[in-house]
């Protein structure tokens, strides 16, 4: 078998057809479609146990709700693909998402496959291209994943080679990017990198989704993840940019949270904001949006910036 195709669901009764039936029109063997159903309380497990009656290729396990990580690392156990896809239950697939993966997959026998992706922005569809093509060096990889900016972190982006999470687990106590570690520790243990420029995926912006409701406390914590990143990466001695994390850094700086504990780390990632702000202004790999806003932040208070941004949040999200 030579993919199997890992979907964490929960409480996603109205988009779990459309996922699971882009996967399944395409689909005809050598492939298995694994449905978590993490202890959904609307009906997406019984849509899923009806899709697996009528399709053999279409596994699914019931669990008690642990979260997404829980759900990723059940996947994971009773996978038996030679490769990994991930796909999120409200997203879904381009038609050739399957014709072009295996194209790569049964010629090249990669450790690693990228590919672009589609915005579907609440109606709106928008291409998102990396700007890469064919073999990448793991250098490259490891460095655009410290920039943050052109090579993303997000599973359903990749295809890995199942021996690559051997030792791998997601960590279930993560309440927020429990995917960005384990694409850290994939860019180490990776060296046969294919990526393919066309968008083969939809990934679905909806106002209820988890990513749109991110607390400013969850901000510390990513900073703190893209943090051990750029650690990570630097101790290994491979060349890095501090990019990645100076944007993490700066959404947990605009914190306007005051409890003592979550202030003493806002208070930390202010510092570092100021102390690196000419390096930030200078860094090519740097986000426009980033230079800007860490000036600003600067010259005029992350208080009054915290607030700014907060507002044209909730605005965005109404």
């Amino acid at each position: 078998m030579i993919l199997s195709v890992i979907i964490p669901v929960y409480n996603v009764e109205k988009y779990i057809h459309k996922c699971l039936n882009a996967l399944i029109n395409q689909i005809t063997s050598d492939v298995e479609i694994i449905c978590i159903d993490d202890g959904s309380t609307d009906n997406s497990g019984k849509i899923c146990d009806e899709y697996a009656r009528h399709n053999a290729i279409v596994h699914v396990y019931h669990k008690a709700n642990g979260g997404v990580a829980s759900a990723r690392n059940l996947g994971l156990s009773k996978a038996r693909g030679e490769y990994i896809a991930w796909v999120d239950p409200d997203d879904y697939v381009s038609p050739n998402w399957f014709s072009r993966l295996g194209e790569i997959l049964y010629r090249d026998s990669p450790e690693c496959v990228l590919f672009d992706y589609y915005t579907n922005d609440y109606g709106k569809i928008t291409e998102v291209h990396s700007g890469f093509s064919g073999k990448l060096s793991k250098e490259l990889l490891i460095f655009e994943l410290s920039s943050d900016k052109r090579i993303e972190s997000e599973m359903w982006l990749k295809v890995i080679s199942r021996k690559i999470f051997q030792n791998l687990s997601f960590d279930e106590s993560a309440i927020i990017l429990e995917d960005y570690d384990v694409t850290t520790s994939i860019a180490l243990l990776v060296n046969n990198i294919v990526a393919i420029p066309d968008c083969l995926y939809y990934y679905v912006r909806r106002k209820e989704s988890l990513v749109n409701h991110v607390s400013m406390q969850k901000r510390l914590i990513a900073a703190h993840i893209a943090g051990e990143r750029y650690r990570r990466f630097k101790e290994a001695g491979y060349v890095v940019t501090k990019a990645g994390f100076w944007k993490m850094a700066l959404l947990a700086a605009l914190n306007n949270l005051d409890k003592p504990k979550q202030a003493r780390e806002r208070s930390h990632y202010r510092k570092l904001i100021r102390n690196d702000l000419i390096d930030i202004l200078k860094n090519r790999n740097a986000e426009l949006q980033v230079k800007l806003v860490s000036f600003c932040s600067v010259v005029l208070s992350f208080n009054i910036m915290g607030k700014v941004w907060n507002a044209v949040r909730q605005r965005r999200y109404k």
